[in-house]
């Protein structure tokens, strides 16, 4: 592909699929719309926000690399490490110090349990609180030495707002460099064309037989 073609093929430039929208338009705009009924309505979404907003992370990193959980080798994704460069490369200030430890407290706390990770390092405990009722309070790190504490306190509107211009300075990159655009035309072509073989898979085959035989002769059936 020429640079004309890369442009294409990301940003639809002359009529082709725009696959960045994938990321800026649905992704994104679909997280504000949640944001937007928050700010109108009641309280709540403190800890949906994250979660929202890493997973557009973790996709927005693995175009930003060019690694993917599908791909082999070198190339396979690390999520918790091609987040962290791209929180490293895009995102400002203080955040940039810890990557890990924020994509580990969300990820690998919220996602799975609904609560955040705490961590233990050299007899400090380093917590999360993630709030959205104070909206205007920026997001901020409070240590306390006497007790060993340190308190990270995310506003969660805040951390998608960070995410939004962090994809606004990426795409400008995208737009600027060759290999960024390679990275990301290697990354989407493996998702898209990825398909999980079940055949290799006796619980999901199992599960699939039984899906094809409840249709009997129909051509639909309900799910719920």
């Amino acid at each position: 592909m020429n640079t004309a073609d890369k442009h294409d093929y990301i940003f639809g430039t002359t009529g082709g699929e725009n696959r960045f929208a994938w990321l800026q338009g649905a992704l994104i705009g679909d997280i504000q719309l949640f944001v937007n009924g928050i700010v109108k309505g009641p309280a709540g979404g403190n800890l949906a926000i994250p979660i929202l907003v890493n997973t557009g992370m973790e996709l927005a990193a693995a175009l930003y690399t060019g690694r993917t959980s599908y791909m082999t080798g070198r190339r396979k994704a690390v999520a918790e490490d091609d987040v962290a460069k791209f929180i490293k490369d895009f995102f400002p200030s203080n955040a940039q110090l810890i990557p890990h430890v924020i994509w580990d407290s969300i990820r690998n706390g919220i996602s799975h349990l609904f609560s955040p990770k705490s961590v233990k390092y050299s007899g400090y405990t380093v917590d999360f609180m993630f709030y959205v009722e104070r909206r205007t309070k920026a997001s901020h790190i409070e240590i306390d030495r006497t007790a060993k504490y340190i308190h990270i306190n995310i506003n969660s509107i805040e951390y998608f707002q960070i995410f939004e211009r962090a994809v606004s300075k990426y795409e400008k990159a995208l737009r600027a460099h060759d290999d960024l655009q390679n990275n990301f035309i290697d990354a989407w072509k493996s998702i898209e064309t990825h398909r999980r073989d079940a055949d290799t898979d006796q619980q999901k085959g199992r599960e699939i037989r039984r899906l094809i035989a409840a249709f009997g002769s129909s051509n639909s059936i309900n799910l719920f």
